[in-house]
């Protein structure tokens, strides 16, 4: 009876011990800074998981991986890419990093992002590559005691925003950038340009397109813009436009949803009780608005890791926890953790109005279902040619096209028809 009695004490402990010895999953995963806090609270959350944290700074990360792939060591589990060209870059033959996620999130997961957020993640054969951290759609912000001042209303045209614009040359105001190039991009892609968005279909085909009528009238309108003043010659984070804010004259800015809080407070340093949002700007013949965005990272996993299931348990809950997300520093792409969100911005004293997020949430359906990373840089091609002519918007649009072509052939991509 001792026996037996001691026998099953034994079998207990061993087996005890070794529910109590079970190790943790270790996950390598690439972050930028910004990430670094996030990451920790994952790992402090998981007891079954836990993370070594390399910070990997963005320019460097696709280069970095590829050798890392190549060499077969330290290739990491996951990864944050803060710019959108990496998941083209990492999805390819040569650089195949990205796991196909499509069939091991659950669609309700899938649903339950703000309308066209993971549009960026998704290839044009139909995999889900990624999953999206924050949204940073063009919405428009403006000077609200100023608008009062001059007896305003906000517009909700493009139209509308060329006539406020002369409105403001003639004040000596100014109501944006005319030569930064996303800015001046996403006023071209809302009137209907296409600077190279993927076939339906297709992951390696794009179509390029500066030739249609709607195209054509809103780069004539940025001219319009820029030979009034109205559109500053200067770029948004150059010393002249900055000081030109500090001194008040920035009546408008079409920017991304984290301008606000992360340019014109710190940078502009704009005082509490002028800032205010409205909805992205269409055009009068559209049904709704067509807005670009500005950024906005997202989380993707290694094709080969050991750890499947572990790795996408961490995108999911890096972009879906609401504890997390809801206290972000930009807007989040999940819906719900968007709504958490939305009393940080809500209740700013900061901003002139307590609607800034109600406008940002609005606008996220405008967001354009195209936006997305490509195998190489849309910007740097527009930049050079910019760079290169001080022609008018609409003499260089053929020239945008041929370089922007250029580049996507050298990338490997075929130019549609």
């Amino acid at each position: 009876m001792k026996l037996r009695s001691l026998m099953i004490t034994a079998a207990t402990a061993v087996l005890a011990a070794g529910v109590a010895k079970a190790e943790p999953v270790k996950l390598t995963v690439w972050s930028d800074t910004a990430r670094i806090e996030p990451f920790k609270a994952f790992d402090a959350a998981h007891d079954n998981i836990e993370l070594e944290i390399v910070t990997v700074a963005p320019p460097d990360q696709t280069a970095k991986l590829q050798l890392a792939m190549r060499s077969g060591d330290d290739v990491p589990d996951a990864i944050f890419m803060a710019e959108l060209q990496q998941i083209a870059q990492l999805s390819t033959r040569r650089s195949n990093y990205l796991m196909d996620i499509s069939d091991k999130i659950d669609q309700s997961v899938v649903d339950s992002f703000l309308p066209n957020a993971l549009s960026p993640c998704q290839s044009g054969d139909g995999r889900l590559l990624c999953l999206r951290n924050d949204l940073a759609h063009f919405i428009a912000w403006y000077n609200k005691p100023k608008f009062d001042e001059l007896g305003l209303s906000v517009p909700t045209t493009w139209e509308e925003f060329e006539e406020i614009g002369k409105l403001a040359a003639e004040n000596g105001l100014i109501v944006g950038s005319g030569t930064q190039p996303t800015p001046v991009l996403n006023m071209l892609i809302a009137g209907g340009c296409e600077p190279g968005f993927l076939v339906e279909g297709s992951d390696d085909t794009i179509r390029v397109d500066f030739t249609s009528e709607g195209c054509i009238a809103a780069a004539a309108m940025v001219d319009r813009m820029r030979e009034n003043g109205s559109l500053s010659p200067h770029g948004p984070f150059e010393p002249s436009f900055v000081t030109d804010v500090q001194e008040g004259k920035l009546l408008m800015f079409n920017g991304p949803t984290w301008f606000g809080e992360h340019v014109m407070r710190p940078l502009y340093k704009m005082d509490a009780g002028i800032l205010a949002a409205s909805e992205s700007l269409k055009w009068k013949g559209q049904a709704q608005p067509q807005a670009w965005s500005w950024g906005g990272g997202v989380f993707g996993g290694y094709r080969d890791t050991e750890h499947p299931d572990e790795v996408v348990e961490l995108i999911r809950w890096m972009t879906t926890d609401t504890g997390l997300q809801g206290r972000a520093t930009t807007m989040p792409a999940h819906a719900e953790s968007s709504s958490v969100w939305r009393d940080r911005v809500a209740n700013d004293p900061w901003y002139a109005q307590n609607d800034v997020y109600d406008k940002m949430e609005t606008s996220a359906q405008y967001g354009h279902p195209s936006y997305g990373g490509y195998r190489f840089d849309i910007m740097a091609a527009f930049s050079k040619i910019d760079g290169a002519s001080n022609a008018s918007i609409v003499d260089k649009l053929p020239d945008y096209a041929a370089e922007i072509e250029n580049s996507a052939k050298v990338a490997g991509y075929k130019i549609a028809n």
